[in-house]
This record gives C-alpha cells, structure tokens and sequence, in this order.
C-alpha cells in the first residue's frame, strides 16, 4: 500500500478559527489528562496502565466533568490516546535497545553532563503546551467529504480549499493544524502505482556533500546555496518580539508584577494590540518555515529526479547541534529534514540511497591519490594534498568521495568508469579512480512494496 499526503490552506473566518482553536485545545486537553492518569498509576502501583482502559474511563465521564468537549468532533478527543500509546511504546522500545530512560529534564541535563548523548537516550512522553504551537487534531475518513476545492466538516459544513488534492485515491484520514496565522488540512491517501511511482530524468551518479556554507554540492560541482531565512529575518523578528515585550510589560506593571516573580497559575490577559503584535512575529516565523521547506523540497526532488544512485553521509546532527557556535546556521539548513526528503522521495523515483560510514573521512581524503589530510580543520574551506598537489574544495571533494566511495569497492585501486566533473554527469567520460581507505558502508535501496 502506498500513502500520500497533501497539505492545503484552508479559507477561514474567525468563527471557524475560533473552532478549531477550540478542537485543538480539546485535543491537547485529553492527551495531558490520559498522561496524567497514567503517571499517577505508575506511581501508586509500579505498573504500565492500559491506554485502551484510560480511554474507557475517559468516555465513561466526559459527559458528566467535561461536557464542553461535545462542542468539538469526536476524533479531536479519541485520537490522542492512540498518540500517547505511539509515544509510550516508542520510549519502552527504546529500553530493549539499550537506551538509557528519560523521564523529565532533569534527568536529561544530569545524563548530558555525564557524557551521554542524546541518541543514547529514550525520553517518556510529556505534557503538551498551549505555547508550544503545535496545534492540530485528527479527522478520520468517515467525518469529513472532498469535492473540488471544498471539504466538508463536521459542525462546521463546508470550507473552501486553495486548491484541490491533487493526487487520487482512496481518503484514510485528514488532519487540521495550525502554522503562523493560517489553517491547513493534511489529507493522507492510499494511491495506485500509477500515481505513486514517476519515472526519472536521467540515470546519474552522485555524492552529496551536505553543509553551512552550501547546503548541498554534488559531486558534479553543482552547489545549492543556502538562503538562510531565519538569518536574514532575525532583526525584523528581533525588532517585532521586543514590541510584543513591552506590551506584556505593561500590562505586569498594570498588575503590579513588573520586576517581581510570577506566581505560578497566574494568567496575564492580553490587549488587543499585544495580539495583533504577536500575529506579526507568527507571520515572520511562518515565513521563515514556508521559505526553508520550498527550498529543500526543491533541491531534493532536483537530486533525486536526476540520479539513480545517491551517496550522502549517515550526519549526526544531534551531535553536531550541540556546538553552540554552529547550531543556529545548521538549524537554518535543517539537515535531517533533507535526508529524510531524500529517502522518502527516492522510494517514488526508484532511486538507491547509498550511507557512507559516519566516520568516514569524506573531507579529508584527496578525491585524486586518496592520501588523507589528518591535520585539517573545519575553518579550512580549501586544501592542497601533499602527495598530487591538487588544490580541493573542502565540499567539493567531499563530494567527490561519497561517488567514490559506490563508483570503487574497498580495498580495490583498479580504474573504474565514472562521470566527468566538467561533463556531463549521466554520459561521463573514464578516469582513474583513487582507493578508498577506510570506508564503512550501508546501502538503502529504493522497494516497490
């Protein structure tokens, strides 16, 4: 079975984003009182509560302590107990992996200060807030209708769409969510071969070299510069969240909490200029989202429509987060999110994705003799190989060396057929090729399942 989703904007009136507003707080409210109970279980008997019974308990009492639930479609408050089910058995597959358990920040800053690394660790689920932004609720397929640019949903009727879903297929589920000052459904279809698969442009070989300066190069020497967008929008959003700043002041001092610590449970009412302050930062945020997602979306379908086989590195970019003088440019690029675009888009084309060795020397080894340059740095942007003297961009090479490391098995120096970098990268022409040393490997390939 093959699933696709499609995210539209929906056409909205305060009325209907006051209601999904409301669906989304239902939603959150349900997760957190599931979760609770399930913490109180724990502690009073040792044992893993049953979320199917929760759930039970829930719906047996909803009527009588929460009738404002009913407001809201029924799937906004039934789903979230199979969300927390996902989340619990995420973090107890995570102890049979070995991973060390999480149960709140705390104990995740005492664990980081002994030296473990995030990706040792399986973190217990949390309580949702209201100022994280993520709001959403699920709609099975039997609650809401397609037709053309128009959904039908329940207690609202029928909404108009930006546009219309553009694949076909049978509808499994949709989902509402919020980003910035706009309102999405995400609707997931079960679709054909036909629909699901397309067909490539050409049959390349490529490495990609992921990074700051360019987010990608590929080994045929074509960059994909990063634009950067929350530095270029950092001092307007700066300049718009200290507005937002001095009109909670004001109210504090209107309370008489300005400089004094908050009691906890205190709620700060907003002006209406606080609001219409705090839209115009969402609106830059969600700018900064739209512009980052268009530009990987775009350069992975690029490199993956053009090659058969794509060589990137296995980056772990948890680690590489943790070094405070990169993590903000690295989160501008959004590195993960590139490779998990490539993967998923390279199941469509049929394309292989080929994970070189984390520790693989990809920057360092000379992309003409192999020699390796163990003294380089990473403010080294160009070095010159001791042995050939050809002078490398440090990307650009590394690059090189992930083709490389597919197009020349390890451990073998015989010549291979490969593309040439000034020609053409579906045609390519022969050269030598150097002897990879050193080079783990792990292959994923693209199944028509």
């Amino acid at each position: 079975m093959h699933t696709l989703t499609h995210k539209i904007r929906l056409k909205t009136t305060p009325e209907h984003e006051k209601f999904f507003s409301r669906a989304c707080g239902v939603a959150r409210f349900a997760y957190n009182w599931a979760l609770g109970k399930c913490n109180e279980i724990r502690l009073e008997t040792g044992k893993n509560p049953s979320i199917p019974e929760l759930k039970k308990q829930f719906n047996a009492l909803k009527e009588v302590e929460f009738p404002w639930i009913y407001d809201s479609p029924k799937d906004a408050n039934q789903q979230p107990f199979t969300h927390l089910q996902k989340a619990w058995k995420r973090f107890w597959d995570g102890a049979k992996q070995g991973k060390r358990l999480v149960w709140n920040h705390k104990q995740k800053k005492e664990l980081l200060a002994e030296g473990v690394k995030i990706s040792q660790m399986s973190f217990a689920p949390t309580f949702k807030r209201k100022k994280d932004n993520h709001h959403s609720f699920y709609l099975s397929n039997d609650k809401f209708a397609l037709e053309g640019k128009k959904v039908r949903l329940p207690k609202l009727g029928w909404l108009e769409m930006t546009e219309k879903v553009r694949f076909e297929g049978r509808v499994l589920s949709g989902n509402i969510s919020r980003e910035g000052q706009y309102w999405y459904i995400s609707v997931t279809l079960e679709v054909s071969d036909a629909v699901y698969f397309k067909p490539r442009t050409f049959d390349g070989i490529v490495g990609v070299d992921l990074g700051i300066k360019h987010a990608a190069i590929l080994s045929t020497g074509e960059p994909f510069e990063n634009p950067k967008p929350y530095r270029t929008a950092k001092r307007r959003l700066a300049i718009r969240q200290r507005r937002v700043s001095r009109k909670q002041e004001a109210q504090l001092e209107g309370m008489g909490l300005k400089g004094k610590p908050i009691p906890s449970g205190t709620k700060i009412p907003q002006s209406n200029n606080q609001k219409k302050a705090q839209t115009r930062v969402n609106r830059v945020h969600a700018r900064v989202v739209n512009i980052r997602r268009d530009f990987q979306h775009k350069t992975t379908t690029k490199i993956i429509r053009k090659n058969q086989v794509v060589v990137i590195e296995n980056l772990y970019v948890t680690g590489m987060l943790q070094n405070r003088k990169l993590s903000s440019a690295l989160s501008d690029v959004g590195l993960g999110e590139i490779r998990r675009q490539l993967e998923y888009k390279a199941l469509r084309y049929q394309t292989l994705i080929h994970v070189a060795d984390r520790w693989f020397p990809s920057s360092k080894l000379c992309s003409d003799c192999g020699w390796k340059n163990t003294e380089l740095k990473l403010s080294d942007r160009e070095w010159k190989c001791f042995e050939c003297g050809v002078v490398h961009d440090r990307d650009l090479n590394a690059a090189i060396n992930l083709r490389n490391l597919l197009l020349l098995p390890r451990g073998h120096s015989e010549s291979h057929a490969s593309p040439d970098l000034e020609g053409s990268p579906e045609m390519g022409s022969t050269r030598e090729m150097p002897p990879v040393r050193d080079a783990g490997q792990e292959t994923k390939h693209a199944e028509s399942a």
